[in-house]
């Protein structure tokens, strides 16, 4: 009997000092919650680890926010549509109030493709990105007359500079598009203009991006992928 009550007493006193291990990490810092097992670890305050949310990965990038899955028939804007309501039906995403940009030197790439085609009368079209109402990226996707279908892709990076009702951004951007309709890949012309300028933006609120075709010539665009990356 005696013997049966030392080993329960040990047991409970390794149980205990399991428990207090698990609850005590380094010097003082205490696990926060019940994380999930798989997940990563992260500070939820200066003395304590918490759940991430997910999986560890390979690099810093959180995963994509948002990841277009289909073609809509808005996905195809024509040149007979004119101004911001020409946007692109799968080409739209929205940060909750206080998400976007959370801190300084958060970062986000947005990246759009698709296929153009144009008639015989030639000019220029591109794929607009408005934050808000405020274009912060005019991506200049053709100028060759009679293309069918040819691919055309942009990416648009966001630097977040300030935070808060006074918030700021860097946005830099480029877009290619080939231009000859080929199926060896063509020529490809870039567009890369300069950043000269920061954008102000209230992060204490909803922030939505917002992707739309715009026209000097006559054709059409299709966006066939969106994507929005956190760093």
């Amino acid at each position: 009997m005696r013997k049966a009550i030392i080993t329960i007493l040990g047991v409970l006193i390794l149980s205990m000092t399991a428990v207090a291990q698990t609850a005590t990490v380094g010097a003082g810092a205490q696990i926060s919650g019940s994380p999930a097992t798989g997940n990563c670890a992260k500070w939820v305050s200066p003395s304590a680890l918490g759940d991430a949310g997910s999986a560890c990965g390979g690099g810093s990038s959180s995963g994509p926010l948002y990841v277009q899955t289909s073609v809509a028939a808005g996905d195809t804007i024509s040149s007979s549509c004119t101004g911001t309501g020409c946007n692109f039906a799968s080409g739209t995403y929205t940060w909750a109030a206080g998400t976007f940009c959370p801190s300084v030197g958060t970062v986000y790439h947005l990246h759009n493709a698709g296929l153009l085609s144009t008639t015989a009368t030639a000019g220029n079209a591109g794929a607009e990105i408005e934050l808000g109402s405020t274009v912060i990226s005019s991506q200049q996707i053709y100028e060759n007359a009679n293309l069918t279908n040819v691919p055309w892709s942009g990416d648009t990076w966001i630097t977040c500079v300030a935070t808060g009702t006074s918030g700021a951004i860097e946005v830099d951007y480029a877009s290619a598009v080939q231009t000859a309709t080929s199926s060896n890949n063509g020529a490809t012309v870039v567009d890369n203009p300069p950043n000269t300028a920061t954008f102000s933006v209230n992060t204490t609120g909803t922030v939505t991006i917002t992707a739309f075709a715009h026209f000097t010539g006559s054709g059409s665009v299709t966006e066939r992928q969106m994507l929005v990356f956190k760093f």
